[in-house]
C-alpha cells in the first residue's frame, strides 16, 4: 500500500515537472495588446495570454470574433492577429549581440500584420497554405483564407514562394498579390482601402497602420495568362526581282532582267496568345492572320532579239554581179529587248507564329521584343509582248500571260510596348519585319511562242500596327 502511494506520488511528481518545464521556456517576446478572446496553448496545454505577459517558441495562438492581439519579440518585430485568426510561432532563435538569429511563424487563417525587427532581413519568414512569404525589410498584412492568401504591402519588398516553387516580387508600396493553393497568381495590383472582407471584417484589417502614400489610382496587371484580339495598321515592303526568260522558238539563249520596287498596303486582322510572368519577365506565344494588300508592279526586259533582212554584205552598196561580186543576201543586226514583262506581286494575307519574351517596366507597361514563322498568300502574274528571231521570218511578236497564287513562308521580328488599362484589357503598338523569298515558274504557249520564265522574289515587309486585347 506505501509502495502504491510512493508510485504515484514520484509519477505526480515528474509530470509536475515536465509540465513546470515546458511553461518554464525563456520567453521570445511580450502581448502588447489583448483585446476579448484570445486562446494560447503550448505543447497542447492552455496558456493563459494577457497584456504585457510573456509569449514563447511554439506557442499557438487562437482569437475569437472582435478579437486580435499583438505581439512584440525580443528583436522588436511586431505580429498582429485580428479576429478569427489562427497562427503558431514556429521558431525563434536571436542573437542581440550579433543581431542575426531565424524567425518562422506559421499563419494558418485569419488577418495579420507583419514588421520585420533589428535581424537579417533574409531570416524572416511567414508559412501559409499557398506559399511561403520571405521579407525584406518589410511591413505587410495578410490575410489567410481557404485556398488562396493576400499579401498587402505598406512598405519595403518581398517575395512569395507558391506551392509550385514560382517566385513572384512584390516590391511596390501600396499592391498586392493573391496567391491561390494551387500555384494561381494574380496581382500585383493597387489598394487604396479595402480589398475584401473576412469574418464580418475588412482587409487590410488593420487600417490605422496604412500610409496614405499608398492610395495609388493606377490600374496594375498580372501578365500571366491567355488573350484574343484585334489589330489594325499599315505596311510598307520592298522588293527585288530576278527574272530568267527562255523560249524553244528562239535563237538567243536564256536571257536574265532584274527589277525591284517600293509598295504599301493596309494590314487588319486578329490575334491570340498567352504569357507567364516570372517575376518581371514575361515569356509568351501568339498567332496570328490577317488582311495585308501590298500590291506592286515592274517592268522587267531582256534578251535581244536579231532582225533578218535581206540586203547586201559590206562593203557593197548595191547592185549584182560585177566585178565587185556582190550579191543580195540574208543579213541580220540586232533590233531591241527579246521581251518585255509587267511583274505584278501581291500579298493578299498573313499568318505568324511568335514567340515573345518582355520585361515590366512598370507593373502595368511591358517591352517586348518578338519573332517566329511567317506565311502570306501571295498572288502574281507576268505578261507581255516577246519578240522572236527567226532565219525564217524576219521577226515575230506575241503576246503572252501568266499567273501564279502561292503560299510562302519567311521569318519575322519585332518589338512593341503594352499598357494594361486593366487587369483585362491591354492595348500595344509594335514593329514587325517580315522577309520572304518566293520563286514563281510560268508557262506559256501561244501561236508563235512556247516559253518558260521563272522569277526569283526577295520581298522585305515592315508593318507597324496597334491591337487592342482582352484576356481572360
Amino acid at each position: 500500500m506505501h509502495i502504491r502511494r510512493l508510485c504515484v506520488a514520484v509519477i505526480a511528481a515528474l509530470s509536475a515537472t515536465f509540465a513546470t518545464s515546458a511553461f518554464a521556456q525563456a520567453p521570445i517576446g511580450d502581448a502588447s495588446s489583448v483585446q476579448n478572446d484570445v486562446q494560447a496553448s503550448l505543447n497542447r496545454k492552455a496558456l493563459p495570454i494577457s497584456t504585457g505577459g510573456s509569449v514563447f517558441q511554439n506557442e499557438h495562438l487562437i482569437t475569437g470574433d472582435a478579437s486580435q492581439a499583438t505581439l512584440v519579440f525580443l528583436d522588436s518585430t511586431d505580429f498582429s492577429l485580428g479576429p478569427t485568426s489562427e497562427a503558431t510561432l514556429d521558431r525563434f532563435i536571436y542573437n542581440p549581440d550579433r543581431g542575426t538569429g531565424r524567425v518562422q511563424i506559421e499563419a494558418n487563417r485569419g488577418v495579420f500584420r507583419f514588421v520585420t525587427g533589428t535581424q537579417d532581413k533574409k531570416d524572416y519568414e511567414v508559412v501559409t497554405p499557398s506559399g511561403t512569404i520571405h521579407v525584406k525589410g518589410t511591413e505587410f498584412q495578410l490575410l489567410v483564407d481557404k485556398g488562396y492568401i493576400i499579401v498587402a504591402l505598406e512598405s519595403g519588398a518581398l517575395t512569395v514562394t507558391t506551392n509550385k516553387g514560382r517566385v513572384v516580387a512584390l516590391d511596390q508600396p501600396g499592391t498586392s498579390l493573391t496567391v491561390h493553393t494551387n500555384g494561381r497568381v494574380e496581382g500585383p495590383r493597387p489598394f487604396s482601402g479595402t480589398i475584401t472582407k473576412y469574418a464580418d471584417a475588412q482587409f487590410p484589417y488593420f487600417v490605422s497602420a496604412l500610409p496614405p502614400a499608398i492610395n495609388v489610382v493606377t490600374d496594375l496587371t498580372n501578365w500571366t495568362g491567355c488573350y484574343v484580339g484585334a489589330q489594325i495598321g499599315g505596311s510598307v515592303g520592298s522588293g527585288s526581282y530576278d527574272n530568267t526568260y527562255s523560249d524553244s522558238s528562239s535563237l538567243a539563249a536564256s536571257s536574265t532582267s532584274h527589277a525591284s520596287s517600293t509598295r504599301g498596303g493596309f494590314a487588319a486582322g486578329g490575334l491570340s496568345g498567352c504569357g507567364y510572368q516570372l517575376g518581371p519577365v514575361v515569356i509568351g506565344g501568339e498567332a496570328e492572320y490577317g488582311y495585308d494588300g501590298q500590291s506592286s508592279s515592274e517592268t522587267i526586259s531582256g534578251g535581244e532579239y536579231t532582225q533578218y533582212y535581206l540586203g547586201y554584205p559590206p562593203p557593197c552598196t548595191g547592185g549584182t554581179g560585177g566585178s565587185s561580186g556582190c550579191h543580195m543576201t540574208l543579213l541580220s543586226r540586232p533590233s531591241g529587248p527579246e521581251h518585255t514583262l509587267s511583274q505584278a506581286f501581291n500579298v493578299t494575307g498573313v499568318g505568324r507564329a511568335r514567340v515573345t519574351v518582355g520585361y515590366a517596366v512598370l507593373p502595368n507597361f511591358l517591352f517586348y521584343v518578338a519573332g517566329g514563322l511567317t506565311l502570306a498568300s501571295t498572288n502574281t502574274s507576268l505578261g507581255g509582248a516577246v519578240t522572236m528571231s527567226s532565219r525564217s521570218v524576219l521577226y515575230s511578236g506575241s503576246l503572252i500571260s501568266a499567273s501564279n497564287n502561292k503560299l510562302v513562308s519567311g521569318g519575322n521580328a519585332g518589338f512593341g510596348g503594352e499598357y494594361a488599362f486593366t487587369r483585362n484589357v491591354t492595348a500595344r503598338v509594335e514593329y514587325i519585319y517580315d522577309r520572304l523569298n518566293p520563286s514563281y515558274n510560268y508557262g506559256f504557249v501561244s501561236t508563235a511562242v512556247t516559253g518558260a520564265s521563272k522569277t526569283s522574289v526577295k520581298a522585305n515587309e515592315n508593318t507597324i500596327r496597334a491591337a487592342l486585347l482582352f484576356k481572360f
